[in-house]
């Protein structure tokens, strides 16, 4: 596998666990308040069909109050 393509899986599956956090449940239309992007977009990500951009991935990732530099915790 493409080091591309892994790291698009590893984004994808870390924001859906954060997203959907069992205390902190955040639905695909909140986040798409929150940050700016559609619905459509972050349904796009998580199922693997886009690859967002670093810009992207730090907007989705703040708007889930988020710091990328806390990634490695997940």
């Amino acid at each position: 596998m493409k080091p591309s393509v892994l790291r698009m899986e590893n984004f994808a599956s870390i924001m859906y666990k954060l997203r959907t956090r069992h205390n902190e449940f955040v639905s695909q239309s909140k986040l798409a308040t929150l940050s700016g992007y559609t619905q459509t977009y972050i349904s796009l990500i998580e199922k693997r069909r886009v690859n967002p951009s670093s810009r992207c991935k730090k907007d989705l990732l703040r708007a889930l109050g988020i710091n990328s530099s806390d990634l490695s915790k997940f």
